[in-house]
Formats: structure tokens, C-alpha cells, sequence
């Protein structure tokens, strides 16, 4: 009987102690203020970072990591390849300053803004990604703030019953603009509404004020096609900036792949020629594995014989000029999303599947512009070679220009097609998508350098791979490197420099 007290009396004991416990942990839930996220010392922080600037020259200097300017001095010699140095350019003083200043301008731009977010801040918000057209509105969408500040605010912060937040468009591109329901317009006070710089005035309570900055809104007053604003948000000494693309939008560029989704429909061949012969010896390869696709011929020869051949457009060039006008010119007639561009004197062959090049330029993860193929011998087999793996190495000197080397190496292999290499230049026989190109063109000052040249041009622009899996015969073995001298290829280096602002090259 004693066993049974003592244990029902420790029980009883155990029980009023869990008991207050329990209330100590209930009533301190409930006498006690509610948790502040920040301190006094971090409110005082907060205070002492009046405004936010927009230092984003600053920061983008901090970001570089110096390297030092190219020499073209001592920058390493590719064996067999001729270096073509542009310093005595700059013989010609300042011409095309104001040109290079210009593309700078555009560069600087065309670059995503640096969004600084500052610590301690009770703003939560989308630095970046808000885009709307010219004279038409956006919501700041995500903007919010923390409870506590509202509801329980720190010492420092003035307890006033409203709460003013401020909106103000920096570059004057834009007004702001609050829709207030009817049903809170007792609670809520806007001044200055549809002004580049409003002030939103709150009764303190929290969802009120979450639901208010849902209702703010941007609005495009300035035309331009393509240019940025930033919103300045003031919630007492605390500043953030919201950055704001105001952008026309581009209609599509679509190609009809017509009813049945035919290659013919999707891909055209482009071709130059001079030498009448050679090209119907091509017309008549490409017939044998696709009868019904498109051929265009720039024909830049003095003769002008006619071809007179189904699916063939041959359009002549005047006398004086080259193989790069006649692709050019070519290039410019595609009505399909491709095009296969191939020298006159090539030959189609069982390997030549021009479905491959499609089917990895319509890829949407690797995003190509360009897929280069290989060749093959009179006896079928693969040519392999370094020259079908091409990259440019640039080194910057932003007072004369890049230095720019080839290297016979590739980037790295595609995900979804390990028989391709990423690179920066092909050989004369690729596929490209026809819209980027008619950016790029086929320079024919540039002619003598060949394709690198405008491979060098269209460095940044073009995704570019090259890949074993296609191939087409070469007979006359003119695709490949040679070691010869053009005496215009110094005047045809000189422009490629001037324009690309390039210290110096080697091909």
C-alpha cells in the first residue's frame, strides 16, 4: 500500500511540474513582444545607409580580374601560319574613333544591369527581369516587406500610424501609378499618383500594406524601342532600385515547313561558281539523294551560261566580283530556316546527310547556329585533320585592340551528340540557320583570308560545332589549309583589323 502512495504521489508531482511548465511556456508565448528580426544596432545600420547609389561603373572595375594588355610581341607563332600585325594602323591617328565610341556606347547599353541589394534591408523585391513594352505598364511584382517592421518595428523607427513608402521613375522614362479599391480608400493616401515620383501612405497594419504594393504600378510614358529605367523605392532611410527593361517586342521570324514537314521545305543549298562544269557536276550529286531541293547559285563568272536546270536559281553578279559577293548574294535568297552553303566542286555521297545537320540545328538545348561536316576521299574515307577544329583565343587591349590567336583545339564536346565539338570556325561546308547569317554576311573585302575571317567577325554571335557524322567528297582537295600568299591578303587583313579593332591575328 506505502509502494502504491509513494508511486501515485510521484506521479502527482511529476505532473504539476510538467503543468507549470507548460503554462510558464503559454504565458511567456503571449506576454512577451514578438521577436524582432533586426536589433538596435542593425536598425542603426540601416539608417546610416541613406541611399543606395548607383555605382555600377565602380563595380564593373571591381569585377575585372586584370590580365594586361596583348603584345602582339610576344604572343606565340602558330607553325605554318602567317601573323598579320595591325599596329601601323594606328599610323591613321584617330580615324574611326568616334566609330569605336559608338560601338562602346551600344555595348555598355546592351549590358544587364548590376543589381545591388543591400544587407539589413526590410525590402524584399525583384532587382531585375521587369520588363514591359514602350507606353504600356507593369506590376512591381514581389516587392513585399517584413511584418515585423510594420507590426512591431524597431526603436529607431518613427511609430507614426501611417506608413509612407515612395516610388520614384530615376531616368523620368516612366510614372507611377497606385490603384486603391474603393473599399481602403479610408486607410490608404496616395500623392502625387501618376507622377514620375508618387508617395503611397499606409495605416499601420501589415496585410493592408502587403496588399497596397501589389497595386503598384509602372507605367511607359517614353517611346524608344529598347532602353531602361530604374524605380527608386523609399520605405523611411531604407533605398532599393528596381531595374525596369522597357522593350518593343519583335515579331517572330517563322518558316513554313509546309504540309508534310518535307527536308525541301526546310533547307536550301548554296552554292558559288565561276566554272560552269564544276557546278552541274554538284547539281547533279545533289540530285541523286534529293531530287527536290532548292539550289541557289551566285554566279560570278564572265561567261554567263545559263544552267536551265529544275529547283536551280542562278543569279549573276557584275564583272569585278568574288566568290564571297556570289555567296553573299546567295545567302540573301534563302526562304528556309537553313541552308547548306558548299563549294562548287564538291560531290554528294551517301554520306552526305543533310538530315543530321537539320536535326541538330533544330535542337533546343544546344541552341546551334552553325554545324560543320567533314570530308572524305575519293575511296570513302574519313579526312581528318586540325583544321576542322578551330578556335579563336582572344587577349584584350582595350587602347589597341584584341589580340586574337588560332588554335587547332575544340571547347568541349555536345551533350546530346558526342561525334560534335564546339569551335569557333568550320570548313567551306556547313549548315547554318539562315536569320543569323543575314546579320553576319560574307564580307568580300575578306575574301582572300577565307572563312575564318568571318568566323572572326561572327565570334560572340554564332553557336557553332562541328561534326564527324556528315561528310561530303572533296575530289579536287582544295578545302584543306594551304600555304600560299595572296598579295592582297595584307590589304584584306588590314580591314578585318580596322573593323573587328584587332591588334593583330594569325591564320
Amino acid at each position: 500500500m506505502n509502494t502504491v502512495l509513494k508511486a501515485s504521489l510521484v506521479l502527482l508531482v511529476a505532473i504539476v511540474v510538467l503543468s507549470l511548465i507548460l503554462s510558464s511556456i503559454h504565458l511567456l508565448s503571449f506576454s512577451t513582444p514578438k521577436p524582432r528580426v533586426i536589433t538596435d544596432i542593425q536598425s542603426k545600420l540601416w539608417t546610416n545607409t541613406d541611399t543606395l547609389s548607383l555605382k555600377e561603373d565602380e563595380y564593373r572595375r571591381d569585377m575585372k580580374i586584370p590580365l594586361g594588355d596583348c603584345d602582339c610581341n610576344i604572343e606565340g607563332e602558330v607553325e605554318g601560319k602567317r601573323k598579320y600585325d595591325g599596329s601601323h594602323l594606328r599610323r591613321n591617328g584617330e580615324r574611326g574613333s568616334l566609330d569605336r565610341e559608338e560601338w562602346n556606347k551600344k555595348l555598355k547599353a546592351d549590358e544587364e544591369p548590376i543589381v545591388v541589394c543591400p544587407s539589413l534591408s526590410p525590402l524584399e523585391y525583384v532587382g531585375g527581369g521587369l520588363k514591359v513594352e514602350p507606353k504600356k505598364y507593369v506590376k512591381l511584382a514581389g516587392l513585399s516587406v517584413h511584418e515585423n517592421f510594420i507590426s512591431n518595428p524597431p526603436d529607431s523607427v518613427d511609430k507614426n500610424p501611417d506608413v509612407s513608402i515612395t516610388f520614384a521613375s530615376l531616368e523620368g522614362f516612366g510614372k507611377i501609378f497606385v490603384e486603391v479599391p474603393d473599399l481602403y480608400r479610408e486607410y490608404v493616401t496616395v500623392v502625387n499618383n501618376w507622377k514620375q515620383k508618387t508617395e503611397l501612405r499606409v495605416r499601420r497594419d501589415y496585410d493592408l500594406f502587403t496588399l497596397m504594393l501589389k497595386h503598384v504600378q509602372y507605367h511607359s510614358t517614353y517611346y524608344d524601342i529598347n532602353h531602361r529605367d530604374v524605380i527608386e523605392v523609399r520605405l523611411l532611410n531604407y533605398v532599393i532600385h528596381i531595374h525596369v527593361h522597357i522593350k518593343r517586342k519583335t515579331p517572330p521570324r517563322l518558316y513554313d515547313p509546309g504540309p508534310d514537314n518535307l527536308l525541301s521545305w526546310r533547307i536550301t543549298i548554296v552554292t558559288a561558281t565561276q566554272k560552269l562544269a564544276s557546278v552541274k557536276r554538284l547539281i547533279n550529286s545533289v540530285r541523286t539523294f534529293y531530287p527536290n531541293l532548292t539550289i541557289v547559285v551566285g554566279d560570278y563568272s564572265s561567261d554567263r551560261q545559263m544552267l536551265n536546270a529544275t529547283d536551280v536559281k542562278q543569279y549573276f553578279l557584275p564583272a569585278g566580283h568574288n566568290e564571297f559577293s556570289a555567296i553573299s548574294l546567295g545567302v540573301s535568297q534563302v526562304r528556309t530556316k537553313f541552308f547548306l552553303l558548299v563549294k562548287d566542286s564538291y560531290v554528294f555521297t551517301e554520306r552526305t546527310k543533310l538530315e543530321h545537320f537539320v536535326e541538330k540545328l533544330e535542337n533546343v538545348k544546344e541552341r546551334l547556329h552553325v554545324v560543320g561536316g567533314f570530308f572524305e576521299n575519293e575511296r570513302g574515307e574519313l579526312v581528318e585533320g586540325d583544321e576542322f577544329y578551330k578556335t579563336f583565343r582572344s587577349t584584350p587591349n582595350e587602347a589597341n585592340g584584341d589580340c586574337i590567336v588560332l588554335k587547332y583545339e575544340g571547347y568541349r564536346k555536345l551533350d546530346n551528340y558526342p561525334q560534335c565539338t564546339v569551335v569557333d570556325a568550320v570548313q567551306h561546308f556547313f549548315a547554318g540557320r539562315t536569320l543569323p547569317w543575314w546579320g553576319v554576311g560574307f564580307d568580300p573585302s575578306l575574301q582572300s583570308l577565307g572563312l575564318d575571317a568571318v568566323f572572326i567577325e561572327a565570334l560572340g554571335t554564332l553557336r557553332i560545332a562541328t561534326c564527324s557524322d556528315v561528310t561530303i567528297l572533296d575530289p579536287d582537295n582544295i578545302s584543306r589549309d594551304k600555304d600560299k600568299y595572296d598579295p592582297i591578303m595584307q590589304s584584306s587583313a588590314e580591314i578585318l583589323m580596322y573593323k573587328s579593332n584587332i591588334q593583330c591575328f594569325n591564320l
